[in-house]
Formats: C-alpha cells, structure tokens, sequence
C-alpha cells in the first residue's frame, strides 16, 4: 500500500471513528515548531539576531506546540474522554527524534496536554510535570529518522534520483536564476542546497524579520523552485523508497493496531502513541534533496 492510499484510509478510518465514537487507539505523527535556521547563507543580515542557537526552537515555537498540546487534551480528554485527564503511564507513549527542537517539541506538547492535577502537583509554584519522552541516537532510529540510518541502499536510490534527466534538466534550466540567488546570498546555490535560501526566510517570517529588498524579486521564483526540489523525490518514489523512507513508521502503526484487533486489550500496547520528528538536512549531502 502508498502512502497517499495509506493516509487516505486512516482519514477514512478517522471518520468512521467520529460517526461511531468507537476510538480505541491513536497514532501521532507531528514536526516540530518554529524554529531559527540551521544553516545561514553569508550574507544574512539577521545571522547575529537570534535569541537561539541554529536550529533549535524559538519562543514561537514553543508557544506552537504547547496549544497542540492543549488541542489534544480538547480532543483526546475534554470532548472524548479517551485518555485520562492525570498522566497515566500506560496509556500514553512519546516518541521523539533525537533532534533538540524534536525534543523541545515534545515537551511543551505535554506541558499542554498533561498540565498536572491532584496527586501529580510536586511544586505549587510550577504547572508542569516531567513526563517520560523516548528516543534513540538517530543514526540508529529508522522509525523516525529512516534518511540518517546507515542503509547504502537508501543512499543509493536518492542519489540516482539526482541523475534522472527531469532533474538535470530542471536544474540546468534555471542557472541564470541560481547564479542570482548566489550573487544575492553569497554562496553558490544548486538544488543540493537552495532549501537553505528558502529555509532561512521562512525562519524569518516566522520570527517577525523583515526580508531584503532584493527578497521580493526572487520570491515566487525561489518557492516555486523549491517546492518542486521538495516534492521531487516523492513524486517519483516506488515501493521501494517507500518502504525504506517510511515503512517502519507505518508497520510500527500498523503492528499496534493488528495486534488490538487481536487481543482486544492494551497488555503492552498504549492507546495513544506520538512521534515528534524531523528531517535533518546536511549542507554537503549531495543526495539531500529535502529541507528540515
């Protein structure tokens, strides 16, 4: 099964679910918030204003996941009643990326879902409660961060990606506009790396920075350009990179929901699982063809 056909039928599932108010189990898969850039172009007229370091999370984007936290407690406690109201260790299982900001993510999201109450207040003067977040060094967790594990094969099949003549061809079609975008930024931008361009404004926007001048000449061109380097690789994936990009993910899910179906019970099993994640992009990656 696709992706698309996989998520279409978990929005199918999803409504039947509202229709029949018969939830048992839910499965998360959520990025993390605003962010400041991971990487700056040498020009950037904001690289010594940021109030964090590169590539971890802003105020924005705590304040972000902290309402996802609290939408899921609406969701999930108030109107359902699904999850308990206290943590309950059984019932809830986090899983994080181990990226700061993923982290980070994961933690405000809980300060919002999990507020404490009752018998968990362990200090009057702090409304919050430590909560068990999981994770695994990313080079080893395909769940998560299927791009950074050693696997020559995944490797192997973004890099012939690169070499199909739509890409080599959309690439050298527009030299006159990465030679622009390298004599604006000071760097010179290929479709390896143009995602750091269009990253570092988006960062930007989502901090209240105004753009340079020079900014709204490029604009469209540069979300247009980037978008299609983005989407490249999904939009020519097979089975194969499906599997290897997103297939222990999906069975993780998969595997959770068989087994209730079998059993009828939550012995080792949780009903509400969340994964907190992120791509991590490498600026001299040459098979990156996506951004964080």
């Amino acid at each position: 099964m696709d992706l698309v056909k996989f998520v279409a039928l978990l929005l199918m599932l999803q409504d039947s679910v509202n229709a029949h108010k018969s939830l048992v189990m839910a499965h998360l898969v959520h990025r993390h918030g605003a962010r400041s850039p991971i990487y700056f172009f040498p020009n950037n007229q904001y690289v010594n204003q940021w109030p964090v370091d590169p590539g971890m999370l802003t105020k924005i984007g705590m304040n972000m996941t902290y309402r996802l936290g609290e939408f899921l407690k609406k969701r999930y406690i108030v109107e359902s009643g699904f999850i308990n109201e206290s943590y309950v260790q059984k019932e809830i299982y986090i899983r994080s990326s181990d990226e700061s900001r993923c982290l980070q993510s994961a933690e405000t999201e809980l300060a919002g879902l999990f507020p404490p109450i009752g018998y968990q207040v362990w200090n009057k003067d702090i409304n919050w409660q430590p909560i068990p977040i999981h994770s695994v060094p990313f080079d080893s967790d395909p769940v998560l961060r299927p791009d950074e594990t050693n696997c020559p094969r995944l490797k192997e099949i973004l890099h012939q990606l690169t070499l199909k003549p739509e890409y080599v061809k959309k690439e050298h079609d527009n030299q006159n506009f990465l030679k622009v975008l390298s004599d604006y930024t000071g760097m010179k931008v290929d479709f390896t790396n143009i995602w750091i361009i269009d990253d570092v404004f988006k960062c930007e926007a989502a901090q209240g920075f105004s753009p340079p001048k020079w900014y709204k000449d490029i604009e469209m061109q540069l979300l247009d350009i980037g978008s299609w380097v983005f989407l490249y690789q999904y939009k020519n994936a097979d089975d194969e990179l499906g599997r290897l990009l997103g297939g222990t993910l999906l069975d993780w899910i998969n595997t959770n929901m068989r087994n209730f179906k079998t059993k009828r019970s939550y012995d080792k099993l949780y009903k509400l699982s969340i994964f907190s994640g992120t791509y991590k992009p490498t600026h001299n990656n040459k098979t990156r063809l996506f951004s964080s």
